[in-house]
């Protein structure tokens, strides 16, 4: 059996050099991959959160020309969704529920 060992150990090398030439491509295209996901999720929370502080500063000009223009219900609201808008935590970018 002495005679096979060279052919197995030179299979042994090139199974090895295939499994680090796979994973080191597969952290460069899994990178990649993460980074596309987060551009595109994180693009998506901005636009949303854009809208609503947008409604919030139209709907706010109009209280500040008119103080009656919205119920005390309606304003109530508005200051809910003003303070979640203002505190909504972008800093955690490992939190999939945002």
């Amino acid at each position: 059996m002495d005679f096979l060992e060279p052919a197995l150990a030179l299979d042994e090398t090139h199974y090895q050099e295939g499994y680090r030439n796979g994973n080191d491509d597969g952290l460069v295209s899994g990178k990649e991959e993460g980074r596309q996901v987060g551009l595109k999720n994180g693009f998506q929370v901005g636009e949303e959160l854009g809208f609503y502080q947008g409604c919030l500063d139209v709907w706010m000009s109009v209280i500040r020309l008119d103080q009656d223009a919205f119920s005390a219900r309606v304003r109530k609201y508005m200051e809910q969704l003003a303070a979640r808008v203002s505190n909504y935590p972008l800093c955690d970018p490992k939190d999939e529920q945002l």
